[in-house]
Formats: structure tokens, C-alpha cells, sequence
């Protein structure tokens, strides 16, 4: 089934699936500025994913929340988020017309506030519905998905090293998805994310596969530099192919973390 937030192409246009409520879905155009809500029928979306008619694309904003930004773009991202919050947590504005009424009371009838909590709104709809949807688009201190800054956090933090997320690294991403967690592979999610590293530094040794490290990291002395992190591919396949299987194997370690503890405990 279609899920909330996935990015569709439909004849030749893409929309975000805003909402689905049982059969209904409701879907906003990515290009433009109007905040209309399309609402088209969730089982016919669904069936025509499956006949190819629809297809699912890559969402360029699916890491907007693990970006790095400076703190005045944060603070200002976090102050346009309290201006809608109350209005996307409204249920009313997914009713005919309601988006409008609900804007209208907002803005206490100044036509110029309404206009501005409207665009506001469509952005925190096209951009993944968070609030970092809201931080400022400046491209070179943001970027997008398709290139140019670097995603993750430094090695020398202690944590993982990141990568842009190019359109050329979220199709590798796809495919390992595909073979090792949709397919008959059954690989966990370390697993299938170790096969996408070593399919990577393949490429990268035949020269089929070009990369940049962050400033400061040299790939000699961190061989996973310029490749997304473990934590990026867990987020791609999150948000493109749902939550249902990291449930089930965060469920399934659970359960291992509890039978250890009975055993330890008799």
C-alpha cells in the first residue's frame, strides 16, 4: 500500500502523499506554491504502483532531519514551525475547505499573515513534514539531496562520517534494499548495509565510482569516508520502504535481550 510521505509520479508530475485516511489519500503537487489538497482513491494509487502507471520516486528531503545546519537557521526553522504548528495538527484542514477556514482564523482576517501561514504550510507538506522542513533553503549552506554538502558527522566526533546524498548513492541504496531487504536475502540491516559498503568500495577501486570527504577526513586513514553512514541507510530505507521490518527486527532483539536476561536471571 502507498504510505504517508512518499513522493509520487503521477503522468508525469510528483506529489507528496500528504494523508491517507482509509481509502482516501491526500496528495499535494511538489512544484508550485498552492497548499490544495488533491484527494484521489489510496486502492487505485496502490494498484496502479504495482502496474508501473504510478511510480514511487526518491524523496530529496527524506534526511532533512540529520542534516547539519548553523543554529540561527535552526532557531529560524523552529520559530516558523510554532507559527503552524497548531494548524497541521488540525484534522479540520483535511476536510473540503478547511485548510482555508482554519488559516483564516489563524491570521485574525489579515489577508497578509494568511498568506504567509499558507506558504509556510506547503512547505512543511513538500519537504517531509517536519520541523526541519521549515529551515531556510539557502543552497549553500543546506543543500539538497542531488549533491554538494556533506550529510552525517564527522569521525572525529566519534561518531559515523556521512555523505552527500547524491541521486547516484540512493539508487546504490535502492538496489541493496531491494535485493537484500525486500528480497528472498532476508539480510538484517547491518548485513545488507555491510554489502552496500563493500559494493561501493568496488566500484570506487574499478574507478566506476567518484566521491568527496568531508575537509580534514583523508580516505586513507578512514576507508569509509565520502560513503553514507549506517545511520543514512537505515533512514533511506525507513522512510522509502516503511517502518514494518525495523520493527519486527527491533522487536525480535528485544526479545533476544529478554530471554538473555531470564536465562542470566535463574
Amino acid at each position: 500500500m502507498i504510505r504517508r510521505n512518499e513522493i509520487l509520479r503521477i503522468e508525469g508530475e510528483n506529489f507528496r502523499v500528504v494523508q491517507i485516511f482509509g481509502d482516501l489519500a491526500m496528495l499535494i503537487r511538489m512544484k508550485g506554491q498552492s497548499v490544495e489538497l488533491i484527494r484521489m482513491d489510496a486502492q487505485r494509487l496502490d494498484e496502479e504502483v504495482k502496474a508501473g502507471t504510478v511510480t514511487v520516486e526518491l524523496d530529496k528531503w527524506s534526511d532533512i532531519e540529520h542534516r547539519e545546519f548553523p543554529e540561527s537557521m535552526i532557531n529560524t526553522g523552529k520559530e516558523a514551525y510554532e507559527l503552524i504548528r497548531a494548524i497541521v495538527s488540525n484534522p479540520e484542514i483535511y476536510v473540503e475547505h478547511g485548510l482555508r477556514r482554519v488559516l483564516r482564523e489563524a491570521a485574525k482576517g489579515d489577508r497578509m499573515i494568511e498568506r504567509r501561514l499558507g506558504l509556510l504550510v506547503g512547505i512543511y507538506w513538500r519537504r517531509g513534514q517536519v520541523w526541519q522542513s521549515l529551515i531556510p533553503d539557502y543552497v549553500r549552506n543546506t543543500g539538497h539531496v542531488e549533491g554538494g554538502r556533506k550529510r552525517g558527522r564527522r569521525a572525529a566526533d566519534g561518531r559515523e562520517t556521512g555523505a552527500a546524498l547524491t541521486p547516484e548513492w540512493l539508487g546504490r541504496m535502492e538496489v541493496i534494499c531491494q535485493k537484500y531487504l525486500l528480497g528472498e536475502e532476508k539480510a538484517t540491516l547491518q548485513e545488507a548495509y555491510d554489502a552496500f559498503v563493500r559494493d561501493a568500495r568496488t566500484a570506487l577501486e574499478a574507478g566506476e565510482l567518484k566521491i568527496e570527504v568531508n575537509e580534514g577526513e583523508e580516505s586513507a586513514e578512514n576507508e569509509s569516508a565520502g560513503i553514507p553512514s549506517f545511520h543514512q541507510f537505515y533512514y533511506f530505507h525507513r522512510t522509502r520502504h516503511g517502518k514494518k521490518r525495523v520493527k519486527k527486527e527491533e522487536k525480535i532483539a528485544e526479545n533476544e535481550k529478554t530471554g538473555d536476561e531470564m536465562e542470566m536471571g535463574e
